[in-house]
């Protein structure tokens, strides 16, 4: 098209001079012409290269709408002109960055990992330091988590000014040496504000009772309507007199049962309706499985909460499962999230649900009680393995097994011993580039005792979670919570605030002298203290990170509370602890009742 135009031109130029005249714009000598006839042949001259600098201006003219008519018929099929398609590409990338401001949910993020994540995990965030820029916080939490930082920074380097004044107050000091930036060992006294403690309504005229056999202690009430302990049978047994002896007997419908449930909770308040909750042994072995673990305390845990429950299950659940207790549901957020909720609260009314928990996981009892002679106890076999130990266990391995049993099969004792070996070979081989031992550990359980219980406690519209309960859902699903036990289908419980402790004074992490007044401070800033009196040259390093315990040594950095998951006899130890600190801090209840099987 444009070679056209271009042809047009140069016809016009060629069609308004001849060849003679064209030949006259070069270098000739003069002729003996008349000045009129000069005068002609420049106007023509000029007016040819008129006509040839307008037919260059057409040919210019023609490429520019040629060029846009391009655009438009590509307009036409992407539907946007090239001024929108502009607006599109910048809009895009500028989207495609965006600095994080103080209330924006990748603000929270970038935020945690810069207070609180390096510390608990420094391999998650290489080449940064407590001090280094919340926005490259946010890039790495971009790159790793996009749905909590859907955008990477726009700023490279340090903080921006008016983001930084809003930002709330970051770690004191950096984890590396610097002397100037690191805080005193020993910071100055400060006191530390705790949460308000709920009072207890509940007291008892009497803690303790001597019972002889098959009686035991539980609650009662006195003849004025005092809450007293009393000898009676371990529930769901029922007290028979008939044969002028005691005797405690299987029930024949559901019992009215009172006992202790436990919950392990962050300082948040809440009912205790539509929760999990567990017996002490469950309780810890909640703790220590899913909880001390982590740094910080997964779920903010800080308190165990102690409830007495009065339960009584309805008629037909008895009659269908001659039990007391229904299927166990999880709750979260208030929420039943078992898929056969609805059947259950149809069938049985709102029921305490429970189940048994596995002692091979985590080894604690519910119902030890120390016999005169010496108990079958659980054999425990830990086998910690270092790298100079492994030449050793190899050949070990290679020996043929001396014990065996006639059938060739070898003693259970055996069998377990060889897949302990199996287990903790593999787990050495794993775990060459470190010099931290592994702990495997095989519990052997030949005795009679049995594992902690988890319970699921319905209230009102169970099938909803906690901001989405509606008036008319709660009013048709009331749950099983209520003042006096009857046991009718929206009746079948009381819970009572009975108490709480500190996870800190479970664990005793706190340390007065040495400036560990917090949770955070035993966990976080302790390792800075520490860093900056290495980089002052105070102490040698090298500073650990404190945890209350590591699944991979079986132990803990900071505190040996939780030392042994798997040792039965640590675990009543445990058990024993958090009996003794309800009982010095709450001296008008009982420490205990007995507790029903999970049947």
């Amino acid at each position: 098209m444009s070679d056209s135009r271009m042809g047009v031109g140069f016809f016009l130029i060629g069609q308004d001079s001849d060849p003679e005249r064209v030949g006259s714009l070069q270098e000739v000598p003069p002729s003996p012409t008349s000045r009129a006839q000069r005068l002609l042949n420049v106007r023509r001259v000029l007016i040819g290269s008129t006509i040839a600098v307008v037919g260059l201006v057409v040919v210019a003219v023609s490429r520019q709408v040629g060029q846009a008519s391009a655009e438009v018929e590509l307009s036409s099929v992407v539907g946007l002109s090239k001024e929108i398609a502009d607006g599109e590409e910048k809009t895009t990338k500028k989207a495609e960055c965006r600095d994080t401001e103080f209330g924006d949910k990748c603000w929270t993020a970038a935020s945690w990992a810069k207070s609180d994540g390096i510390y608990a995990h420094p391999e998650w965030y290489p080449d940064l330091t407590p001090q280094s820029s919340i926005f490259k916080f946010q890039a790495i939490v971009h790159k790793f988590s996009p749905k909590h930082c859907p955008n990477a920074p726009c700023s490279k380097g340090d903080d921006h000014p008016q983001t930084h004044q809003a930002s709330p107050p970051a770690a004191t000091a950096p984890p590396h040496p610097q002397p100037t930036a690191a805080p005193p060992p020993q910071p100055a006294a400060a006191p530390v504000a705790k949460p308000q403690e709920k009072p207890v309504q509940i007291k008892y005229l009497e803690t303790k009772v001597n019972c002889s056999s098959p009686l035991v202690p539980v609650s009662s009430k006195s003849p004025t309507g005092q809450l007293t302990m009393t000898c009676g049978c371990p529930p769901p047994q029922v007290l028979d007199k008939s044969g002028g002896a005691p005797r405690c007997l299987d029930p024949a419908g559901p019992s009215q049962m009172t006992f202790y449930m436990y919950r392990a909770q962050s300082d948040d308040e809440y009912l205790p309706e539509n929760v999990n909750a567990a017996d002490l042994a469950g309780l810890m072995w909640y703790l220590h499985n899913e909880v001390v673990g982590s740094v910080p305390r997964k779920f903010f845990v800080t308190r165990i909460l102690r409830y007495k429950v009065t339960m009584r299950s309805d008629d037909r659940l008895y009659k269908h499962h001659h039990g007391n207790f229904g299927p166990f549901v999880a709750f979260d957020s208030a929420k039943c999230t078992a898929p056969h909720c609805d059947s259950i609260w149809k069938k049985y009314g709102f029921v305490i649900g429970c189940q048994n928990l596995d002692r091979y996981v985590a080894n604690y009892v519910r119902d030890f009680k120390k016999p005169q002679e010496k108990p079958e106890q659980a054999e425990i076999l830990i086998r910690k393995l270092r790298g100079k130990d492994r030449k050793a266990e190899d050949e070990e391995n290679q020996e043929p097994h001396k014990k065996r049993s006639s059938d060739g099969h070898g003693s259970e004792h055996d069998q377990q011993r060889e897949h302990s070996r199996e287990v903790s070979t593999r787990t050495s081989t794993d775990t060459t580039t470190t010099t931290v031992f592994t702990t495997i550990t095989q519990t052997h359980i030949h005795d009679s005792f049995h594992s902690g219980i988890w319970y699921s406690l319905p209230g009102g519209c169970p099938n909803s979670t906690l901001g989405d309960k509606s008036d008319a859902c709660l009013a048709s699903m009331p749950g099983g919570h209520c003042n006096v036990v009857n046991g009718e289908k929206d009746c079948t419980y009381n819970a009572e605030y009975a108490g709480e402790i500190r996870l800190d004074d479970l664990s005793g992490i706190l340390d007065e002298k040495n400036g560990i007044r917090t949770y955070d401070d035993w966990w976080k800033n302790a390792y800075i203290w520490c860093m900056g009196a290495v980089a002052r040259g105070e102490r040698k390093g090298p500073c650990k990170h404190n945890v209350e315990y590591s699944v991979l040594t079986d132990e803990g950095v900071g505190t040996d509370f939780w030392n042994g998951k798997h040792d039965m006899e640590q675990g009543l130890r445990r058990m024993n602890r958090v009996r003794q600190l309800f009982r010095e801090k709450y001296p008008h209840l009982p420490d205990t009742f007995e507790e029903p099987a999970c049947l």
